[in-house]
C-alpha cells in the first residue's frame, strides 16, 4: 500500500511538472502593467490606449488568444523576419482604425509605420478594454533597446516609451 501511494505521488509530481513546463500562464494585466509589457499611450486629453509587443509567445498568446497567436506566427512571424506585431486596446468609444493610422515608432533616426492593421474579435479580459487592434510595423527592430511610441492626434502628438521586459528578448 505505501509503495503504490508512493508511485503514484511521484508520477503525480512528474506528470505535474511537465504540465507546467508545456503551458505557462499569462500575466496578469497588472503584472503586464508593472513589468511594462504593456503601456499607456495618451492619444488625448482623457484618452488613452494601452500597447503591447506580441510577437514573443508568452505575450502574443496573452494578447491574441492561442489560436489568432499561432496562425499569425504561422503565416507572418516565421516567414517574415522584420515583420513586428504590437497589440493595441482601449475602451468602446475608440476608432482603432484611426488610432492605427496615426501611430508611428521611432528608434534612433529610424522611423517605422504601420504597414498592416487588423481589427480583433474581443476583448480578451484585461479590465477597461472593449476595443482591440493589431498593427504590424517592417523593419529591423532592436529590442534591447527601447523605441518611443507616437500617437499623432489632431490637437498634437502623444508618446511613450516602450522597453520590451528582459525576459522576452530571448523569443
Amino acid at each position: 500500500m505505501m509503495k503504490t501511494a508512493s508511485l503514484l505521488q511521484c508520477l503525480v509530481l512528474t506528470f505535474g511538472g511537465a504540465l507546467s513546463l508545456s503551458y505557462a500562464e499569462c500575466p496578469t494585466w497588472d503584472d503586464l502593467l508593472a513589468e511594462e509589457s504593456v503601456v499607456q499611450l495618451n492619444i488625448a486629453r482623457r484618452e488613452s490606449v494601452f500597447i503591447g509587443y506580441a510577437n514573443p509567445p508568452q505575450l502574443g498568446v496573452c494578447f491574441l488568444g492561442d489560436d489568432l497567436y499561432n496562425e499569425i506566427t504561422d503565416k507572418l512571424i516565421k516567414k517574415l523576419a522584420n515583420r513586428h506585431f504590437f497589440w493595441i486596446g482601449g475602451g468602446h468609444s475608440l476608432d482603432m482604425v484611426n488610432i492605427a493610422t496615426r501611430t508611428s515608432m521611432l528608434q534612433g533616426d529610424q522611423e517605422f509605420h504601420f504597414d498592416l492593421a487588423t481589427k480583433l474579435r474581443g476583448p480578451r479580459s484585461f479590465p477597461g478594454i472593449e476595443t482591440e487592434i493589431l498593427v504590424s510595423f517592417e523593419g529591423e527592430i532592436d529590442f534591447s533597446d527601447g523605441v518611443t511610441i507616437f500617437f499623432t492626434g489632431f490637437r498634437g502628438n502623444y508618446s511613450n516609451e516602450y522597453w520590451l521586459p528582459e525576459q522576452y528578448l530571448a523569443e
